[in-house]
């Protein structure tokens, strides 16, 4: 990664992974990190120096919500959801890119216990319960037009072409929902509506 992404911050690490693993395992590296806040970007997803630090700054100043600037709303049936970009609004699983602190990822762990799910064996959809770590549902905010790496669609590469994505997507989201039990009325007073 080093030859792609020259950044000479101690407060940036990059970190190598010698095979292919689930986007989960970003939780698990988060717990060594010496911040108590994070931020952690899917890898065909291009943020530029000011919008990481508008996104930073939004976590900084709400610490008690998960942030990124891309999620979906489900309907209420969970049979159809709506994404949304760049919005100032609630959402119920973000996408992308999460801004969260350490006392997030403690009760993302929870979360998964009570699920009974090891991290560790999440193939995808991890984003689901970390955006239900919050206080309340999780928020996006509107940092413009971020690049994506034309991968971030293909078949066999992307996480969510896999078969059986949406399917354990519904789950998560419908077991957050019942476990958490968040005021549905905050998603449905941003006129938030599902296709």
């Amino acid at each position: 990664m080093e030859d792609y992404l020259r950044v000479n911050d101690k407060r940036v690490s990059i970190v190598n992974q010698p095979e292919r693993r689930y986007a989960s395992i970003r939780y698990e590296i988060s717990t060594e990190m010496m911040s108590d806040y994070i931020l952690a970007i899917d890898d065909d997803v291009f943020l530029s120096p000011e919008q990481l630090r508008d996104m930073f700054s939004c976590l900084v100043l709400d610490p008690m919500k998960v942030h990124g600037f891309a999620g979906q709303v489900y309907s209420e049936d969970l049979k159809s959801c709506s994404m949304f970009l760049s919005r100032n609004m609630p959402v119920e699983a973000l996408v992308m890119m999460f801004a969260y602190t350490k006392t997030h990822l403690k009760k993302y762990f929870e979360i998964m216990n009570q699920l009974g799910i090891e991290n560790k064996n999440l193939k995808s959809s991890e984003d689901v319960p970390l955006s239900f770590s919050g206080n309340c549902y999780a928020r996006i905010h509107d940092i413009g037009y971020v690049a994506r790496c034309p991968s971030a669609d293909k078949e066999g590469v992307a996480t969510w072409t896999a078969e059986g994505f949406d399917e354990n997507r519904r789950f998560l989201v419908r077991e957050m929902r019942e476990l958490c039990l968040f005021d549905s009325g905050i998603l449905k007073n941003n006129d938030v509506a599902t296709a």
